[in-house]
């Protein structure tokens, strides 16, 4: 599986902006893949595309939007007959605003706009691959483009219905930790860390996640790598112990163990089943 780096693609193009924004047309699958950036990707266009996102596949069609997360794992089918346009945007989370990262992070937000929405949207693309082709990189334009990427971000999240109640309700310091988590869950993070890149003490960044999300740090991050862990067993070949390494774990036999707690099965099993289960339902 591939993963896609941001930096990678800055040093082809040569542009400073905060972010990469382009419209193509594609006629050929793109494998699967994940990447250490957020993206935004509407569908302009489509015929005899399929897109698969962490292990569940969709029809495209026109109005299709998608935002990704670095933790998530997609791909395009793309019949021998078939293509898909699309606008894409791509940038780093420190791009927009901690608060409206946070407000999506946790969610799939994917959907079909309607044609009012899908206008708007397109709209706010146009202006930001002006702004990204003609190479306006002045504060002011800067601010503007971050602006409409966290335009794009709420319309999107509000027409997949995603209740951002949860999120407006939590502390400003707790969206700055769940970024660095979700950014960073694959590493060997410690609380030590989490302390030093929020600015606050281990005892008070410990005692605020508890008492926000009803969790420990640790069992938040052994939920992440729970579901990467998950979305890479139905998605890719790799054996179950690479899987245990690109999803942090240390150890092999406390993955097993946290696998089988969650999900009541143990890895290998659950990928026989639910590869099974998306062959019977024909997906």
């Amino acid at each position: 599986m591939r993963k896609l780096i941001y930096f990678d693609y800055t040093k082809k193009i040569k542009k400073s902006v905060g972010y990469i924004v382009d419209r193509l047309v594609q006629s050929v699958p793109v494998g699967l893949h994940n990447h250490d950036f957020f993206e935004i990707e509407l569908i302009i266009s489509t015929q005899n595309t399929k897109h698969t996102l962490n292990g569940r596949k969709y029809n495209l069609e026109k109005g299709y939007v998608h935002i990704i997360n670095p933790s998530d794992i997609h791909s395009f089918e793309v019949s021998e007959d078939g293509y898909f346009e699309r606008f894409n945007v791509r940038f780093k989370q420190d791009a927009v605003s901690e608060g409206v990262l946070t407000s999506v992070i946790n969610n799939n937000c994917i959907c079909k706009l309607p044609e009012n929405k899908f206008n708007i949207i397109s709209k706010l693309f146009e202006v930001l691959e002006y702004y990204y082709v003609n190479e306006i990189n002045s504060p002011a334009a800067n601010e503007i483009s971050s602006r409409m990427i966290e335009s794009l971000i709420l319309m999107i999240r509000d027409c997949a219905a995603i209740d951002p109640s949860k999120e407006s309700n939590q502390k400003s310091q707790i969206q700055k930790i769940l970024l660095y988590l979700h950014k960073n869950f694959k590493n060997n993070i410690s609380l030590e860390d989490i302390a030093r890149y929020s600015s606050f003490s281990p005892h008070y960044v410990s005692q605020l996640f508890r008492s926000e999300t009803s969790m420990t740090l640790t069992q938040y991050v052994t939920n992440l790598r729970l579901e990467y862990a998950k979305n890479l067993l139905f998605s890719t070949n790799h054996s179950v112990t690479e899987i245990c390494e690109k999803c942090g774990f240390r150890s092999f036999a406390h993955f097993l163990r946290c696998f089988k707690r969650v999900y009541g099965t143990s890895p290998s099993k659950y990928r026989q089943k639910a590869r099974a289960d998306s062959k019977k339902s024909g997906q």
